[in-house]
């Protein structure tokens, strides 16, 4: 039997960066934490290996309010799937490895750290060579190919959201979140606020408390309530209206029932946002659209008390992401986890 350094080793970032943001983190935390219940393992058994330094600051911060280790990849400018970034892993030798992250893998960065883990699992990455890994998860991204121990589709989502239960007691129509992922390129949440200065009646808006330099109160004539990360699935349990990009924040929406208004930042979350049957169960428009501001303010009013439309809405979405769907994308992580032990 080997001997490893952790039971776990998990690669992932958060950045201020346009298609990273801080979804990858949340969803390792999400497996990470979910691993170390169900086998009663330590917290140091389980380790993450992120970069720590300039845009990237924001994956320790989110890190730190757990207890799991934490190896810090100081240099920002460290390329994906480089041999650089292969000694980090081979360093931290595990019976399990996790990469969360977009790209495209490369065969000699496999080949470079496959004697130092049991098993090894890959999620969003975009190559070919997924297939030398023990299992694959493309959850958001669906246009590549179909090989060994492939799983892709949005049946096989992870969030933390879909762990948690929801109470449809505590909704307040007023109530409206904003939610944007963790990296708001153009200020989207700033303009989505002065709209919503248009709405002719009292709103209580949530932010996320990353926001609070940005936003300052007086631009909004309704009350702005700013919350942190661990409040976040409490805050969707509360809320009418989602204001949201297309990230994971989308599909924890959708699973809370939510209306949900969807304004992408970027190509790939427009993409998944069209998708049958995501496109069914939301109101898309995207922030260069022609009258943009006029097209929000009626979608708005239009969905702000429909709850017999939103009745229907509600059946479909909870066949889109449901915690069947969730659970047995886990027991997936769960048998490989258990096979990497030995």
């Amino acid at each position: 039997m080997n001997s490893f350094k952790y039971k776990i080793l998990i690669r992932c970032d958060a950045a201020n960066i346009l298609g990273i943001g801080t979804g990858h983190v949340y969803r390792c935390i999400t497996i990470a934490q979910l691993i170390k219940k169900k086998y009663k393992l330590k917290h140091q058994d389980i380790a993450f290996v992120i970069k720590t330094k300039n845009k990237f600051k924001q994956g320790l911060s989110i890190l730190k309010s757990y207890k799991f280790k934490i190896i810090q990849i100081e240099n920002h400018m460290l390329k994906a799937n480089s041999m650089d970034e292969a000694k980090y892993l081979t360093q931290n030798s595990s019976n399990l490895l996790i990469i969360d992250r977009l790209g495209s893998t490369n065969i000699g960065f496999i080949k470079k750290i496959k004697n130092s883990f049991n098993k090894k699992i890959i999620i969003d990455d975009f190559s070919d060579n997924r297939k030398h890994f023990d299992l694959s998860l493309n959850p958001l991204t669906h246009n590549v190919k179909k090989v060994k121990n492939s799983n892709i589709g949005f049946n096989y989502l992870i969030s933390p959201s879909i762990n948690s239960k929801k109470n449809y007691k505590k909704i307040n129509e007023k109530n409206i979140l904003i939610f944007l992922g963790g990296f708001d390129s153009r200020n989207f949440t700033i303009k989505i606020v002065k709209i919503l200065n248009l709405i002719p009646f009292k709103l209580n808006i949530f932010i996320h408390n990353s926001f609070i330099k940005k936003i300052k109160k007086k631009i909004s004539k309704n009350k702005i309530i700013f919350f942190d990360s661990k409040k976040y699935t409490k805050i969707l349990n509360k809320v009418n209206i989602v204001v949201n990009a297309g990230g994971i924040g989308l599909f924890d929406s959708i699973y809370y029932n939510k209306k949900i208004i969807c304004t992408p930042q970027y190509k790939k979350q427009e993409i998944n946002a069209k998708k049958t049957p995501i496109k069914k169960v939301i109101n898309l428009i995207k922030m260069n659209d022609k009258n943009y501001v006029k097209k929000f303010y009626s979608i708005f009013l239009k969905i702000y008390k429909s709850d017999n439309d939103h009745l229907k809405i509600k059946k479909l979405q909870n066949k889109v992401i449901n915690s069947k769907k969730f659970k047995k994308t886990m027991r997936l992580i769960f048998n490989l986890y258990e096979k990497s032990k030995y």
